[in-house]
């Protein structure tokens, strides 16, 4: 018999080979992680997936398809798993429905060991997909209206990594008293201090939409966190340093599939005694392709006479200046445009940074660059407004 470019479960090969089924079983399944062959837990960039039950992969109870192809394997299961050849999987628990995937929380986590700490290392559903690293990429999710918990570390969120022992995840944990917290943890090597943690203060967040994004960057080793509260702003929670393993990545079970690095969800209610559902709304990893573009020579040179002869009509004022990572932009008071903001460095290369409109009354914008990883240096900040005014303001980055 031949399988062709599917799996036993329908899933399409990445690598489009023939195997016979023999071969096929014994080599390229990928236990304990998977019920897809190894090749079929990666996915290509960028990858969405929209929760409309459709998308391949593990099943929900109804079924229906997550579009996720692995579960990280816990360790110390709290309790004897469903599937014993994929001990972190628990259909039950997981359905689809709206458009949403609702997780259904245990009490297992990912933190630390048993030995540290009690019924670690049992987290259940940590859903992810397998995907080699570009040089720089996002991964993010959207909890829909997260459960505000009883302050016994019930949380849900996004995670990175290679497994229970070396990640870095990105979640809405309970603080109590109806309050939540958006925390970012890293782990290496099943160890994690207070100077892998960042963390907001506590603030109300069970009716709210709350988007999160890890921002990775591959050379400079480094992963920053990012949330947004009902469509608003992105805050930015800070970096942290990870190990080059976490991008390299990993060699499947079947010693082909080489360099693969995880990203997912999860929820757990932790210390409490009852379970709590989370609902996400999306998941997505993307490279980012960059905005920035090298300009010629040429354009170089008119850029810089063009900012030249721009910068003695400058209105705005941006402050502070020399800045770090963030910087205000006042306007005048009859600024009423919608207006294109860029930064440019001394080689031409351009970063978008977004398109505003102030609201009535409001003259004052607070800019976040933390994510741009820009390094200390000269650079231009350019203003383009719909009516085709230019404004370009020295900035010095320390």
């Amino acid at each position: 018999m031949n399988v062709g470019t599917r799996d036993f479960w329908g899933n399409s090969l990445i690598n489009k080979s023939t195997y016979n089924i023999g071969a096929y079983q014994l080599a390229l399944l990928c236990p304990s992680i998977s019920t897809v062959v190894c090749p079929s837990v990666v996915k290509n960039l960028p990858l969405t997936i929209n929760f409309t039950g459709s998308e391949s992969g593990l099943m929900d109870k109804n079924q229906a398809a997550t579009g996720f192809s692995m579960v990280d394997k816990p360790s110390a299961p709290l309790v004897t798993p469903t599937h014993l050849n994929i001990p972190g999987y628990e259909p039950s628990k997981l359905q689809i429905a709206a458009g949403k995937l609702i997780i259904t929380t245990t009490a297992g986590i990912s933190y630390l060991n048993p030995a540290q700490s009690a019924g670690t290392n049992s987290q259940v559903n940590a859903l992810g997909v397998g995907f080699v690293t570009p040089s720089k990429f996002t991964v993010q999710t959207t909890l829909v209206q997260p459960n505000a918990g009883s302050g016994k570390s019930e949380q849900a969120g996004l995670w990175f990594g290679l497994d229970e022992d070396n990640f870095v995840k990105l979640v809405v944990a309970s603080a109590g008293s109806g309050n939540s917290k958006v925390e970012m943890r890293k782990e290496v090597a099943a160890i994690s201090t207070t100077a892998d943690v960042k963390t907001t203060g506590s603030m109300i967040l069970s009716s709210s939409l709350v988007k999160l994004k890890l921002l990775i960057d591959k050379a400079a080793n480094t992963i920053a966190g990012f949330y947004s509260i009902n469509g608003g702003s992105e805050i930015s929670l800070g970096t942290l340093s990870i190990p080059q393993s976490f991008t390299a990545g990993k060699t499947l079970s079947d010693g082909v599939t080489k360099n693969i690095t995880f990203a997912g969800i999860y929820a757990t209610h932790r210390s409490a005694t009852t379970a709590l559902n989370f609902s996400f709304e999306d998941f997505k990893v993307e490279a980012v392709t960059t905005t920035a573009s090298l300009l010629n020579a040429d354009n170089i040179s008119s850029l810089a006479a063009q900012e030249s002869s721009l910068l003695s009509n400058v209105k705005s004022k941006v402050y502070p200046n020399p800045l770090l990572k963030r910087f205000n932009i006042q306007f005048p008071a009859t600024y009423k445009e919608s207006f294109t903001i860029q930064i440019i460095d001394q080689l031409g290369k351009i970063y978008n940074i977004g398109k505003y409109r102030l609201k009535p009354g409001e003259s004052n914008i607070k800019v976040d660059i933390s994510h741009l990883l820009l390094a200390a240096g000269i650079y231009s900040l350019r203003i383009q407004s719909d009516t085709s005014k230019t404004e370009v303001i020295k900035l010095i980055i320390q």
